[in-house]
């Protein structure tokens, strides 16, 4: 008989850095474990964020520090969407406007590290925000 353990429990698989079969660090066992091809770890079966995700998700925390007053404001009374004022975020190799309402958001949502959470907020942000250009010509 076949004991299947819960997701999120670390059962203790630890390996090392330079592992052959590429390891990765997992935040939620705080250890370095294999991960299978679709990148889940062995060890808990949580998806493990790649690095550049982590990073992008650093933007979105640090325009939230500092316009953290501004878009409390925009919570508490939100305008019309054709007037939403919003910020420049590079994801992946695009730049795209992202409008206030994301910001919003993302600080609403609690706790994303080790959730599917901050995956789908991410694609929603690529699928509905606007690219912008790759070079800005002056107005005459």
């Amino acid at each position: 008989m076949q004991v299947i353990e819960s997701k999120g429990k670390c059962r203790s698989q630890k390996v090392g850095p330079r592992h052959p079969s590429k390891s990765k660090f997992c935040i939620n066992c705080a250890h370095y474990s294999l991960v299978d091809i679709n990148g889940f770890c062995d060890c808990c079966k949580i998806k493990i964020p790649n690095k550049k995700q982590l990073t992008e998700l650093k933007t979105f925390d640090k325009i939230l520090n500092a316009c953290y007053l501004s878009i409390q404001e925009w919570i508490a009374d939100p305008c019309n969407p054709d007037l939403d004022f919003g910020w420049s975020i590079r994801i992946g190799i695009i730049n795209r406007f992202v409008p206030v309402r994301f910001l919003a958001e993302y600080s609403e949502l609690p706790n994303l590290e080790g959730n599917n959470k901050e995956y789908l907020f991410l694609e929603n942000v690529k699928k509905e925000c606007s690219v912008l250009p790759r070079y800005m010509h002056a107005i005459k």
